[in-house]
């Protein structure tokens, strides 16, 4: 959605990898290999077209609209650290973000069964 904005009027993220420059870190090669199918080379990903961080900067510089954006993340959940980060760096460049944590949820169907309700509250559908 980042990526072509004018395409979406609002997007979700269950437990995102939001942050997939640094994601891999301190990881095996069956993840290095699991994360590059899914997004490019991991090492060389910071800057890159999976890099949410560089989009978002470019798109709030050069002040193109960007879709709503809801993401959450559990409390017990791996990818927690770079779903914060990622809250953060959206506040700070006022994009149309809002962020929900939950307590003792970690990256699981149980957890994303229960937030999908919470999306489709969320999303601007018409009536």
């Amino acid at each position: 959605a980042l990526t072509q904005p004018e395409k979406y009027a609002a997007v979700a993220s269950l437990s995102g990898a939001v942050d997939v420059a640094n994601i891999s870190h301190g990881r095996d090669e069956h993840w290095h290999v699991v994360m590059g199918s899914a997004f490019g080379d991991c090492a060389r990903i910071g800057g890159g077209r999976s890099d949410l961080f560089a989009i978002s900067r470019k798109l709030a510089r050069a002040g193109t609209k960007v879709p709503a954006i809801y993401s959450c993340c559990g409390t017990e959940d791996y990818l927690l650290p770079g779903n914060r980060k990622f809250a953060s760096h959206a506040a700070k460049l006022n994009l149309p973000f809002t962020y929900e944590e939950h307590d003792g949820f970690g990256h699981s169907w149980d957890y994303w069964d229960q937030q999908i309700q919470r999306v489709l509250q969320w999303l601007p559908l018409r009536k």
